[in-house]
């Protein structure tokens, strides 16, 4: 479990890392204004050199945690995924077991029988009884 924590955050501060250099090289580019336009309806795409620094952290920030919590979806969706099938397997080995069972109960009831019949009892040992001595 640590090795996995730890491998998440090695994964959130490279990609930290990338984020704030992107960011970076994008401040760095000469500003670009475009308009996309679809169905009549016009969005305005800026230049990422527009962002304040508080914007761009709080970018960075989003994405840590975002995925982080991608990660942690799909662990989690592996786990929840063995244990339905740790059930399901174990519901399966009860049914087997209790249909077998079903099936060979009178086979057992018979060699009961047989055993009770065959089996050497034990002598009975004489039993004190009390008396009354005249």
């Amino acid at each position: 479990m640590k090795t996995l924590l730890r491998t998440m955050l090695a994964l959130v501060v490279v990609f930290a890392l990338a984020v704030a250099i992107a960011a970076l090289v994008a401040r760095q580019m000469p500003p670009w204004h475009g308009t996309v336009s679809i169905n009549d309806e016009a969005v305005a795409i800026r230049s990422l050199g527009d962002l304040d620094g508080s914007h761009a952290a709080f970018g960075i920030a989003l994405g840590a945690v975002a995925v982080v919590g991608a990660l942690l979806v799909a662990i989690l969706a592996v786990v929840v995924g063995l244990a339905a099938a740790v059930v399901g397997i174990a519901t399966a080995l009860i049914a087997v077991a209790g249909s077998l069972l079903l099936v060979a109960s009178p086979l057992l009831f018979i060699a009961w029988l047989v055993w009770l019949m065959v089996r050497q009892r034990p002598a009975r040992l004489a039993t004190p009884t009390l008396e009354a001595h005249a």
